[in-house]
């Protein structure tokens, strides 16, 4: 049986994957809290960071349809945001929704098709 290695291990705390990220595409670099999901269809950050990351408008990005775990579901554009992750530099494709307050996830697209990730959901542990 091959065994899989981890370089990066992350504890957590209660029922989410929470981790610290540094988005260095903002005009001055900053910390944001992102919860690991593997649920999420997408990577989405909150609205509040589109004129932080420089983004002028929007809708010029790919448009999606974000469908949230209600089966809501409302407009949004995904835009290439450049960010570091337990050391490892990364342009992820993220979603933003003008419409919504969205919680900043790190799901399957543009975050999940770069990494291997590992939960260890009894002990909390992240693993990269």
């Amino acid at each position: 049986m091959k065994t899989i290695r981890f370089a990066s291990e992350q504890r957590y705390a209660g029922n989410k994957a929470l981790v610290t990220v540094r988005l260095t595409g903002a005009r001055v670099p900053i910390r944001v809290d992102m919860v690991v999901d593997s649920g999420a269809e997408v990577t989405v950050l909150n609205r509040d960071f589109i004129p932080v990351l420089g983004i002028s408008r929007v809708t010029s990005g790919e448009p999606i349809e974000l469908m949230v775990a209600n089966k809501d579901a409302r407009p949004a554009w995904i835009h290439p945001v450049a960010l570091e992750f337990f050391g490892r530099r990364m342009t992820v494709d993220a979603a933003f929704c003008p419409d919504w307050d969205m919680k900043n996830l790190l799901g399957m697209r543009g975050f999940f098709d770069q990494l291997v990730i590992a939960f260890d959901h009894r002990r909390q542990r992240l693993y990269v």
